[in-house]
């Protein structure tokens, strides 16, 4: 019930003012938090990357735990 107030609710700023590359991932068998919210979000986002895992569900941060921690590694600090 937590995750989908937290869907429901707004945001404190304007999706369109984050300057940064955002990666999301999304498991689409998630049963607790709808997809629909995802690409809704990733779609908001100026500079968004959807990845969405198939066979996820709400674990997909351990299931593309691999693919999550390339893409942090090939990001460049300033």
């Amino acid at each position: 019930m937590q995750e989908l107030a937290l869907i429901k609710r707004g945001w404190t700023f304007p999706l369109s003012e984050v300057a940064t590359p955002v990666h999301l991932w999304h498991g689409a068998r998630d049963r607790n938090a709808p997809i629909a919210f995802a690409r809704r979000l990733a779609q908001e986002l100026p500079d968004a990357t959807l990845h969405v895992s198939e066979s996820s569900g709400h674990d997909v941060g351990v299931d593309c735990n691999g693919e999550v921690m390339s893409v942090l590694a090939s990001w460049r600090t300033l």
